[in-house]
């Protein structure tokens, strides 16, 4: 697996004209990373604090649980189907 690059969304409804979008994740990625890397140092100091009686533990675990959720999303397929509408969102 590797970090997904694109994000195909494809909207079908009733009596209008099918919409199909193709959004290029690496660009969310290259703007969210600068922000996680600011926000490292916080979530450091703060897990420090509350390690003893709050989720300072929870704090340590949030960073590498976020990057194994987002190096596993390549391949999610997701529809959302009712009598009007269907909803296909694909991450490659």
């Amino acid at each position: 697996m590797s970090i997904p690059t694109w994000m195909a969304l494809h909207v079908q409804r009733e009596g209008r004209k099918r919409v199909r979008l193709w959004i290029p994740l690496i660009l969310i990625w290259i703007l969210l990373l600068p922000l996680l890397l600011l926000a490292a140092p916080f979530a450091l100091l703060a897990a420090v604090i509350t390690w003893k009686r709050g989720p300072g533990f929870s704090l340590l675990r949030f960073f590498p649980l976020l990057f194994g959720v987002i190096w596993n999303l390549p391949g999610l397929h997701v529809e959302v189907e009712n009598p009007r509408e269907r909803i296909l969102i694909h991450i490659k």
